[in-house]
């Protein structure tokens, strides 16, 4: 597939940027992931355990569906590999790529059953409404970049302002849901520490793309999923509702019934 006309979001480009500089300055701090209250909480003797609720939630997804998305799929996995070769295969999980997906819209960011129950998960009746009113976009994946709490992420660029006008509304008729300012597909996790010397290795590999000049692959986006999404996070899984293809794309005026 050949490599279409892209260009580079400023905002997004400088939060990649800080997202690297603080793990290479910071250093990668496992405990962190471990302490994060929306992946995992602790049982009546302490020890941390996983949360494994479901809800749903709006996605780009599946990545082999899209125009483009084998290639991004395979890309990945090559991304993969020489990431275990560095820190070898006991010190992290991989996302099975079934299941990779970049979400638009969550209603509740956590797999926390009573943080579950507590918020309003139903956006279906939103996402039929507000879905179709996109017009199609190119999605360009640039980097992979590492956060300071262990996770690989794949990070890009969208070719048109109509994902994050869609964000926006979905925000503002449901207040409580969650909106990336990324655009980013969560590959794997480290789960155990690494050694400095090793720790600089993995910042030398992710320093190849600080340049966003390596286009790892790029989707046709002309359609989402709303599916419900199952914790735990290291063991991801992502199950269809139902896609909803887009329109004819939003005017040069939002208007928000």
């Amino acid at each position: 597939m050949s490599i279409s006309p892209w260009t580079i979001e400023e905002g997004r480009r400088r939060i990649y940027d800080a997202i690297s500089e603080k793990t290479e300055s910071d250093g990668i701090n496992i405990a962190l992931f471990f302490e994060n209250s929306s992946y995992f909480g602790r049982d009546s003797e302490g020890k941390i355990i996983p949360w494994k609720g479901s809800h749903p939630t709006l996605v780009h997804w599946p990545l082999r569906d899209y125009v483009g998305g084998d290639a991004l799929q395979v890309a990945f996995i090559d991304r993969q590999q020489a990431i275990t070769a560095i820190v070898g295969e006991r010190r992290i999980r991989w996302v099975k790529p079934e299941n990779w997906h970049s979400t638009v819209f969550s209603p509740v960011h956590s797999g926390n059953p009573d943080a579950i129950s507590a918020a309003k998960t139903d956006i279906s009746e939103l996402v039929r409404r507000e879905v179709p009113m996109i017009e199609p976009y190119l999605f360009t994946m640039t980097r992979i970049i590492l956060t300071n709490d262990g996770g690989v992420l794949a990070v890009g660029y969208a070719t048109s302002p109509q994902l994050d006008i869609l964000r926006r509304r979905l925000k503002v008729c449901a207040p409580d849901g969650t909106t990336p300012s990324t655009i980013h597909i969560t590959l794997g996790h480290l789960v155990l520490p690494i050694e400095r010397s090793v720790e600089n290795q993995l910042n030398d590999f992710m320093r190849r793309f600080r340049n966003d000049l390596t286009v790892l692959g790029q989707i046709h986006v002309e359609f989402l999923t709303y599916a419900n999404y199952r914790a735990p996070f290291l063991e991801m899984r992502i199950e269809e509702l139902f896609k909803c293809r887009f329109g004819k794309g939003f005017s040069g005026v939002e208007r928000i019934t």
